[in-house]
């Protein structure tokens, strides 16, 4: 016989819709966020040629002798470009953090729709900020979404934490139940048993389990036999 599911009533699956265009935000915003690291290499690759093109003309010209100082203008040129390099790998770093902050909020907000926990998707994703943050993101705001996002990502951390601890009381609490049932049900089953044992010892005519036999010293029967008297025969006849 097949299991009826049951039924969605129209406030939890508005709930549930609600929890659903969250976790797309979430989704939109791990995109953008990619987008802009991805923006911050393609500026490290232009900056990178632009030195290599000035390294390799200012070697050409020194080995034709030309101007040393029009050279040394173009080698300056070359270092300050290089420290752009530096900067703009800084900030990628920071874009490549925040893409993994936000997927790992994507992860954990997917399980907790797998378990059913809508309200705390609702309560915790700020639908409405987080996407701001994210498409306004420059290199002056980077720290402060690195910061909203990162306390995003401990509230979840902090929730996953309280059901894996209850999950766990759970199981706890079902071991010992069974162990309970089972030492019960142990010990109603010797208490059958013995008394089956003794109900076929009582039909049998012997004593039974709940008798408890006295064994006899060997060292007694012994003198018994000895001492004991011997016993002639009558004659009745």
């Amino acid at each position: 016989m097949a299991i009826k599911e049951k039924k969605e009533s129209w406030f939890q699956k508005r709930t549930r819709l609600r929890a659903e265009a969250e976790c797309a935000v979430v989704d939109a915003c791990v995109i953008q966020a990619d987008s802009k690291s991805k923006e911050s290499q393609v500026i490290i690759s232009e900056l990178e040629r632009l030195v290599e093109t000035i390294r390799s003309e200012v070697k050409q010209r020194f080995a034709a002798k030309d101007d040393i100082g029009e050279l040394t203008i173009r080698k300056e040129e070359a270092l300050q470009y290089e420290l752009e390099v530096k900067e703009e790998r800084h900030f990628k770093e920071s874009y490549m953090r925040l893409v993994q902050m936000l997927r790992d909020v994507q992860m954990m907000i997917n399980r907790l729709m797998r378990m059913g926990d809508y309200k705390t998707v609702i309560r915790i994703i700020p639908e409405k900020t987080l996407p701001k943050y994210i498409k306004a993101l420059d290199k002056e705001t980077l720290e402060k979404v690195l910061e909203k996002t990162d306390a995003i990502r401990k509230k979840l951390q902090d929730r996953m934490l309280e059901i894996t601890k209850a999950g766990k009381a759970r199981a706890e609490a079902k071991a010992r139940s069974s162990f309970v049932s089972d030492f019960v049900a142990e010990k109603a089953n010797g208490t059958e048993a013995k008394q089956r044992a003794d109900l076929e010892a009582f039909i049998a005519g012997g004593k039974t389990a709940t008798e408890p036999v006295v064994p006899v010293p060997a060292e007694v029967e012994t003198s018994q036999t000895e001492t004991a008297p011997a016993v002639r025969p009558t004659n009745k006849a």
